[in-house]
């Protein structure tokens, strides 16, 4: 992940967003990604970094607000953070953290969190906190406390309404943009540079799959097409990404969008090869 960051700066990405993940050796993410782009902060000098998304009801707040001021400081204000209400029932059970309980827990701690980040007896004090701070939702409800709240609102790669792929994220949006006009919204999606059938596309999706079952999720649908819709994943050569991807969240009108290349398993060459050709596509190099 700091040789991407180091990649990704490189080729003109505007930002490097990690995902949170705990005791999942198996479709392995960093337990504590604030640690993991502290280091790559070392390695980097303009590129934003950020956490999609930790899961703020297993946080103590005022430990999570130093870390992520101790982090700012180390970017020299580069650093974002996206917390949500968590999803894995393993995690929660490990941190003894009532699951059912996560998404009122994670409004009663978001205030707080806010509090802690803009009072002055943090140390190293964070300046515009909430310009730097994400709540991770899909729906309206939560896009307009996001939006109540004045953060950033983050929409992940995964889909509630297999209907419509973009209806509920775009209305979500709409709705954060009434309360917060000026706030900003970063939407995430699957870009995979060949074809649906692909072996390796393939084998991430078992994957995927597979981790959703042992957290005690669904899996995904057995219909391939119904699967890649649900975890947005589009498909196609680098330039027919660049034009699709745009296209599909043009109703979302993201103030930026975050693109995975890798379902996961893959080597760092080919993970790098990839987002040199998006980076190509998307003529970041050239902004």
């Amino acid at each position: 992940m700091i040789e991407c960051a180091e990649a990704c700066e490189s080729l003109g990405y505007h930002s490097l967003w990690i995902a949170s993940r705990h005791f999942s050796p198996e479709y392995a993410a960093a337990p504590s990604p604030l640690l993991l782009l502290a280091a790559a902060a070392a390695r980097t000098n303009h590129i934003e970094l950020g956490v999609a998304v930790i899961s703020l009801p297993l946080e103590n707040p005022i430990r999570l607000a130093e870390d992520f001021a101790t982090l700012d400081a180390l970017t020299r204000r580069r650093a974002r953070l996206g917390v949500g209400s968590g999803d894995d029932p393993l995690a929660f059970n490990n941190f003894g953290v009532d699951f059912d309980g996560r998404q009122q827990l994670n409004s009663d701690l978001m205030p707080r969190l806010i509090e802690l980040l803009e009072g002055p007896k943090l140390y190293p004090a964070v300046q515009g906190a909430r310009s730097r701070m994400f709540l991770a939702a899909q729906s309206p409800r939560g896009a307009n406390f996001a939006g109540s709240l004045g953060v950033g609102l983050l929409q992940g790669r995964s889909e509630p309404r297999l209907d419509d792929p973009t209806d509920s994220q775009a209305s979500a949006a709409q709705e954060y943009r009434r309360v917060h006009p000026q706030g900003r919204v970063v939407t995430a999606r699957n870009a995979w540079i060949g074809k649906p059938d692909d072996r390796e596309l393939l084998d991430g999706l078992a994957r995927h799959s597979a981790y959703l079952v042992s957290r005690g999720r669904d899996a995904l649908p057995d219909d391939r097409g119904a699967a890649l819709q649900k975890m947005h994943i589009t498909c196609g050569p680098p330039e027919y990404l660049a034009a699709e991807l745009t296209r599909r969240t043009d109703e979302i009108a993201p103030d930026e969008l975050l693109i995975t290349v890798d379902p996961g398993g893959m080597s760092l060459d080919d993970r790098l090869a990839r987002l040199t050709k998006m980076a190509g596509a998307f003529e970041l190099a050239a902004q």
